[in-house]
């Protein structure tokens, strides 16, 4: 009997979110330097503070868990600029490898906000079709 296929972040996203309703989608917006996660990483925060997915190695879902749960009862969208450039910031770099810039969207799940990108997600993932440009458009060097 050979074993399952391995679920992805993405289809875990999108099954925890069919699951459960509430909570807030934080989606990385672009990084500029090194980080953990690209552009396009995400993480759903559900109501309890729970989480699926990610939008760094770690070092930076604390702070993104406790301003989703803040957009989840504002019901207010925020963007969130994470700088650990500072090599003697004890507090975000933790000698870690982020020595970046790291934006983060986070949206309250419902129909007008999380949802859609939650719904484009779905469809991108059945079309095998990218369903969000996260960075500049690439010029062609044609002659």
């Amino acid at each position: 009997m050979t074993a399952p296929p391995a679920i992805g972040e993405d289809e875990a996203i999108l099954a925890a979110a069919a699951a459960e309703s509430g909570g807030a989608l934080a989606t990385v917006l672009a990084v500029t330097g090194s980080a953990y996660r690209r552009a396009g990483s995400r993480m759903l925060v559900l109501p309890d503070g729970s989480t699926v997915g990610g939008v760094s190695g770690g070092c930076l879902e604390a702070d993104v868990v406790d301003e989703a749960l803040a957009v989840s009862r504002s019901g207010e969208p925020r963007i969130l600029r994470f700088d650990t450039t500072d090599p003697g910031d004890v507090v975000m770099g933790y000698g870690s490898g982020c020595a970046g810039i790291i934006d983060v969207l986070v949206e309250p799940r419902g129909p007008l906000a999380a949802d859609l990108s939650l719904a484009a997600l779905a469809a991108a993932r059945t079309t095998r079709r990218p369903g969000l440009r996260t960075g500049p458009r690439r010029r062609s060097m044609s002659a």
